[in-house]
């Protein structure tokens, strides 16, 4: 037989869902994604859906072959199902991916620096009890430094659609 030249379709589109961040920094969301296609068979096209990457520049994970590999081990499967469209009267895929946050994002630039920051508040210990401007001159730098930090690091957390 002669050279078999195989074509790939690629679909591209962006993707945004509102996302809850009650349980940050251990949440994990969903993102409903809905496939049309001209198809009499849309279960058949569903095997074809192999990678799906996330490009929004947050700390998600990426989906990798049919499964988020998230940096701690954790593997979670998009759910797909097949739909139909009430109006048409045709079948689509509907695909739910589950999204994990890092855990260890929160930790690294929240959790760690603060309690860092915290834990130099001994150095007030090491000031003579005589010398009060230099205890209470600790204290509040170390107290401004908290906030200042604290404010940063807010500013750059993802925030909730309003």
């Amino acid at each position: 037989p002669r050279d078999i030249v195989t074509a790939q379709r690629m679909y591209r589109g962006m993707f945004r869902t509102n996302v809850k961040l009650d349980d940050f920094p251990a949440d994990i969301s969903n993102l409903p994604i809905h496939v049309r296609m001209w198809d009499s068979n849309p279960d058949d096209r569903r095997r074809y859906f192999r990678l799906l990457w996330f490009t929004d520049g947050m700390p998600w994970c990426v989906p990798v072959k049919n499964e988020i590999r998230a940096v701690d081990s954790v593997f979670l499967q998009p759910h797909y199902s097949i739909a139909k469209d009430k109006v048409a009267g045709t079948s689509y895929i509907r695909m739910a991916v589950p999204c994990i946050r890092k855990t260890n994002y929160y930790l690294r630039m929240v959790a760690v620096p603060i309690c860092m920051i915290s834990s130099l508040s001994i150095v007030t210990v090491a000031v003579p009890a005589e010398d009060l401007s230099g205890c209470l001159s600790n204290n509040l730098t170390l107290l401004l430094t908290a906030v200042a930090y604290f404010f940063i690091a807010n500013d750059g957390l993802p925030k909730p659609d309003t």
